[in-house]
């Protein structure tokens, strides 16, 4: 094939973003192992009978525990969308929240197994993990995610397509495993936990489980600080001085969810999503749950 030919090809490909994507995928087998899968399918809403469940898939899906080590570490599963950024289209921007208490990207399960004849299943109760403890008090709180260009004059014209959305196809694939009572091995024939088990791989019980929606990105990220009563009220406008600008590598974008997306066993009508830049996804992958969720 031609240089020119081969360039241009290529270029196609960059824009699809499946090479960041392998980047990340990489990021996630050299810090979690083999549990892990690309494209993973699922369907939630479940199908019931004869109404089909609606289908998606998530970029990259990882369990992140020691191999020969299942009985005494937290289970970490990440669900990630990973989002290049498009030519001309280089920064996330978020408003910062101070609602109190912070939102977490982690539902935690306290969980053991149960048998009961042949079948064994997973019991468990969710709550929410400590913020402050998991990702420190300076990860900043944030809502309003938007796009803005690379000279900084101008938003994306489709706001939603980038953040919005990949951060909600990232907490339904959360909420799909949370949904199961019987969690998932990626990698594992028939993907079936159960099957895993009764293989003697996994023993009956275990500490913790820690589902983690991600949205990792290309993006810089910027999160402005204001207050209402600097807003003019008649233009609906906020002056350059009154604004503080922050360059952040992570931060925690508060995510409202549908009613049918909430627990009615949790207080919140929200859910963190760890929004993070490439720069630090390596650094993350290696943060220890046991601390914050074994003590």
């Amino acid at each position: 094939m031609n240089a020119d030919k081969t360039k241009k090809l290529t270029d196609r490909l960059n824009e699809t973003g499946f090479p960041f994507q392998e980047w990340c995928f990489k990021c996630v087998k050299d810090s979690c192992g083999i549990l892990s899968r690309q494209e993973f399918p699922y369907t939630f809403p479940p199908s019931s009978q004869s109404i089909k469940g609606d289908v998606n898939s998530i970029d990259i899906l990882s369990l992140k525990i020691p191999y020969d080590q299942w009985r005494d570490h937290c289970w970490v599963y990440y669900f990630i969308e990973c989002k290049k950024s498009k030519l001309g289209v280089k920064n996330w921007c978020f408003i910062k929240t101070n609602r109190s208490p912070k939102p977490t990207p982690s539902r935690f399960f306290a969980g053991h197994f149960y048998k009961n004849e042949d079948q064994v299943s997973l019991g468990f109760q969710s709550q929410f993990i400590d913020h402050d403890r998991l990702f420190g008090p300076e990860a900043d709180v944030v809502i309003h995610g938007y796009e803005v260009n690379n000279t900084l004059d101008r938003l994306n014209r489709n706001q939603e397509e980038k953040i919005y959305k990949s951060a909600m196809q990232a907490v339904l694939a959360c909420s799909w495993l949370e949904s199961l009572k019987t969690p998932l091995i990626p990698g594992f024939a028939n993907e079936n936990y159960i099957a895993v088990w009764a293989k003697g791989v996994i023993p009956i019980d275990y500490p913790a489980v820690v589902s983690m929606p991600v949205l990792v990105t290309t993006s810089e990220i910027f999160v402005a600080s204001i207050v209402a009563e600097d807003v003019d009220g008649a233009t609906g406008e906020i002056s350059a001085e009154n604004v503080r600008w922050e360059k952040r590598e992570l931060v925690i974008y508060d995510l409202g969810l549908p009613d049918w997306l909430q627990d009615e066993n949790l207080p919140s009508y929200t859910r963190g999503v760890v929004v993070i830049n490439q720069s630090a996804f390596k650094k993350f992958l290696d943060i220890n749950y046991d601390k914050y969720t074994l003590s």
